[in-house]
Formats: C-alpha cells, sequence, structure tokens
C-alpha cells in the first residue's frame, strides 16, 4: 500500500457575470465593478417609465375629474332650476284650480237663482222673478240669457224704461243675442212700432231658427194689418215648433181673419192639446194657457161652450197684469172681429177687461 495521501478536488464555484473568480489560481485578478453601473443604470431607466406613466394617469385622471366635477356642477344647478319651475307650474296650477273651483260656485249658484227666476216667471210672480234675475246677473253680468228673462220680467211689470236699459247695456253680436233684440221689439211694439219691427229683423237675422222670433213678426204684422203675411209668419214658427201652443194659437187667430174658419178650429183644437200637455210639465204661463182654452171654447159655439168660456174669462183677471194683461187682451179682442162679433158687447170681455173710472158710480 502506498503511503501517500489523496487531497479531495475542490468544488467548482458558478461564475456571476461581472465578478472575477478570486480563488487562488484563477486566471482573472480581483473585483469588475461595470457590471453594477450597468445593472443600477437599467434599474433607473425603468423607474423613470415608470414614474412616467403614473405621472400621465394621475394627470389623465385629474383633467377627467375636474371635467365630471363640473358637469356634476352644471347638472346640479340644471335640476335646481327644474325644481324650481315645477314648484312655480304647482302655484300656478293650485292658483288655477282655486279660480276654477270659486268660478264653479259662482256658475252653479247663478243657475240656482235664474231657475228660481224662471219658477217665479212660469207663475206670473214677476217681482220675485226680478230679484232672483237680478241677483243673478250681479254674478254674471255678461249672461245674455239672465238679461233678457229680468228685461222681459220689466215689460210684464209695465217697467218699459227700466227694461231698455237692461237690453241697451247687452253687446248682441251672435245668435244669442236674438233674445235680446226679442225682447226690445217686445218693449217698443206699441209705443214705437217701426222701431220694434226694426229689432224684431234684427231678431230673426241672429238667429233664423227661432220660433218665437217668427211669432213675433206675426204679430206686428197683423198689428200693421199685413194679414197674409202675418200668417205666413206664424206659419212659419209652427215649422219650428209644430208642439208650441202660442204658434198654433197665433195661427188659428189669422187662419180665421183670413176666411179659413175650418183651419183655424183645427189650430186651435191642436193648441188646446199642447197646452194640456204643458200645464202637466208646468212648461205654461196660466195666462196664456187661458187664453188659448177660452177661444177653444168660443169657437165650439155651443151655449155650455160659450158658458165656460165666460168662466175662464172672469177669472183670468186674477193672474193676468200689466204689459202682458193688454197682450191677452189684445188677442181676444183680434179673434171676436175676426169672427164677426161686436166686442163691446161680449159678455167675455167685459169680464176680463178692469172697468173704466170714467163709468164707475161717483
Amino acid at each position: 500500500m502506498s503511503s501517500e495521501r489523496r487531497v479531495p478536488a475542490r468544488p467548482r464555484v458558478k461564475q456571476i457575470p461581472g465578478v472575477v473568480d478570486a480563488t487562488p489560481g484563477a486566471s482573472e485578478p480581483g473585483f469588475d465593478p461595470s457590471g453594477y453601473i450597468d445593472f443600477a443604470n437599467l434599474t433607473i431607466a425603468v423607474a423613470l417609465a415608470a414614474i412616467t406613466v403614473i405621472t400621465f394617469v394621475l394627470a389623465v385622471g385629474a383633467v377627467v375629474g375636474l371635467r365630471t366635477l363640473n358637469e356634476a356642477r352644471r347638472d346640479r344647478d340644471a335640476l335646481r332650476a327644474e325644481l324650481v319651475e315645477a314648484a312655480r307650474r304647482r302655484w300656478e296650477l293650485d292658483d288655477r284650480l282655486r279660480a276654477f273651483e270659486q268660478e264653479s260656485e259662482r256658475i252653479v249658484l247663478a243657475a240656482h237663482l235664474y231657475n228660481e227666476g224662471q219658477s217665479a216667471y212660469i207663475e206670473a210672480d214677476y217681482d220675485r222673478a226680478v230679484t232672483y234675475y237680478q241677483q243673478a246677473l250681479e254674478i254674471q253680468p255678461g249672461n245674455g240669457r239672465i238679461r233678457v228673462r229680468l228685461a222681459r220680467s220689466y215689460i210684464n211689470k209695465g217697467l218699459n224704461r227700466l227694461a231698455e236699459a237692461i237690453l241697451e247695456a247687452a253687446d248682441p253680436v251672435d245668435a244669442d243675442s236674438a233674445g235680446t233684440w226679442r225682447a226690445l221689439a217686445t218693449a217698443y211694439r206699441y209705443e214705437a212700432p217701426d222701431r220694434a219691427m226694426d229689432h224684431i229683423k234684427k231678431a230673426i237675422r241672429a238667429d233664423e231658427s227661432s220660433y218665437e222670433s217668427w211669432d213675433y213678426l206675426g204679430l206686428l204684422l197683423r198689428d200693421q194689418g199685413r194679414w197674409d203675411e202675418s200668417l205666413q209668419a206664424h206659419r212659419t214658427a209652427m215649422s219650428l215648433a209644430p208642439m208650441e201652443p202660442t204658434s198654433l194659437f197665433f195661427a188659428a187667430l189669422m187662419a180665421l181673419r183670413v176666411g179659413e174658419t175650418a183651419e183655424s178650429k183645427t189650430l186651435l183644437v191642436e193648441a188646446v192639446k199642447c197646452v194640456q200637455l204643458k200645464r202637466r210639465t208646468g212648461q205654461m204661463k196660466r195666462a196664456w194657457a187661458d187664453v188659448i182654452e177660452w177661444a177653444h171654447e168660443y169657437s165650439r159655439g155651443t151655449v155650455s161652450s160659450r158658458a165656460k168660456a165666460l168662466r175662464i174669462a172672469k177669472q183670468m183677471p186674477q193672474y193676468s197684469e200689466a204689459r202682458n194683461r193688454q197682450a191677452v187682451l189684445g188677442h181676444m179682442e183680434f179673434y171676436l172681429v175676426a169672427g164677426g162679433e161686436n166686442p163691446s158687447e161680449d159678455l167675455c170681455l167685459r169680464a176680463f177687461r178692469p172697468p173704466d173710472p170714467e163709468e164707475s158710480p161717483a
């Protein structure tokens, strides 16, 4: 056996870039710093790039954030303006609703007063009718229908001046004004026939479908002795309102005057039927209903019918007043003359006509 001892092999060390093996026996001497400088430069470059990117991102974020903030402020201001506008509209709507409620109450009250006046007018209680119509007109001063009814109530009380003042304050410009012109014609019928004729023609021009205007034209033509024209006017009224008893009655009077006796009696029969229907519904004044029934009973010519006609004539003065009374008396006289009777000797007219003060005992 050899006495020599084996020396173990030295382990290999991994070479690091930039570092020289300093192990005894290595070929390159000492440490090389250039490798560390390159590595540091690379690290710095990467850091600078990262900082640049982060700075850019922050800058973009700041710009976007500033724009978003401005938009938020604008949205806030717009929303605030919309809220203010919504509040203003709500206040306006509340004001309109309150005004509408108040106006509705006024309309309902005026309608109630008008209907009460109509009831009083039909009952020939013109004082009460005037009171209700005046109150209704105070609530609705521009209501032409109320104004006309008030004027007619004055006319029926014989207060033509008041009626004219009420009507002349109106502004008749359309079909609703027909009643105004017709009421003026009524007021002027006996005092100024020419003016009355002008007014009724205006009423017809304003509303050609009004049977009342055609009937009143017929009465004015009758006053002038224009019989055929009067009958034609009443026939026009009948065509517009076939169930209106006054139109049938006026036409019956004129038919008798022109010699159409059979037609006159037929028209009176139809008029009485319509009167009975309207009596049941309370749509006709008693004075006009009674004078139509009086003419019908008188036209029959029997003893019993003449006696009934006399009873009707005796009760009519109780509720016929002023201009209404004058008109009823005029129809009765015209009917008697048209039928060949002497009005001065007729018992019915004596019962209806008030006594002459000069003939009354001292």
